[in-house]
């Protein structure tokens, strides 16, 4: 008997009510999701996630691959870990967390929080602002990109590791004022 005959693949395609919310949990897979009419949680591990449209807050989880989320309709929190994040046209506020892989995050209408262990971050085109505390334990301090219509910023996390990060502390007026971008 060989591995081909152990190993088997599944394909689900599930519809749901319009409006009703939805969970996922999933361990080793992909997983997609488009068109969705009011908040989710979706928590994967072992893939990749894809969340295209979504009205409504949306909680994404991963590890071990990547999280691509397209035209969020409302606030969205994403964590990852082990991967990169690329969300881009969010209507509400954004959250991220990541370890270990890069996150970028443009067109967002509110206010921006990033958290990156190690990884570059870039942000682009966010109105509202945009807090960036980088810090990591392997590097001294973490590179960031921002962009606005009308700039580039490209900096160092004015944080450290040596333990003068307040990692419960919003950052400080120094901090905000050269991580903030406005359009």
């Amino acid at each position: 008997m060989n591995c081909e005959e152990i190993s088997r693949h599944f394909d689900y395609t599930i519809a749901i009510p319009e409006n009703a919310p939805l969970s996922v949990r999933n361990r080793f897979g992909n997983v997609s999701a488009s068109g969705l009419r009011a908040a989710s949680n979706i928590t994967n591990a072992q893939g990749n996630v894809t969340v295209r449209g979504g009205v409504g807050a949306q909680s994404i989880e991963n590890r071990f691959g990547s999280i691509e989320a397209t035209d969020l309709a409302g606030d969205a929190v994403v964590r990852n870990a082990n991967g990169p994040i690329k969300v881009e046209r969010v209507k509400g506020s954004l959250q991220v967390t990541n370890r270990f892989g890069p996150v970028r995050a443009s067109d967002v209408a509110r206010d921006v929080t990033i958290r990156n262990a190690n990884g570059p971050v870039e942000v682009q085109d966010i109105r509202g602002s945009a807090a960036l505390p980088l810090h990591s334990r392997r590097s001294r301090r973490r590179a960031f990109t921002a962009h606005s219509r009308s700039r580039t910023q490209t900096g160092r996390s004015p944080y450290r590791t040596s333990g003068d990060a307040p990692r419960s502390k919003a950052p400080s007026r120094r901090c905000a004022r050269r991580t903030s971008v406005a359009s």
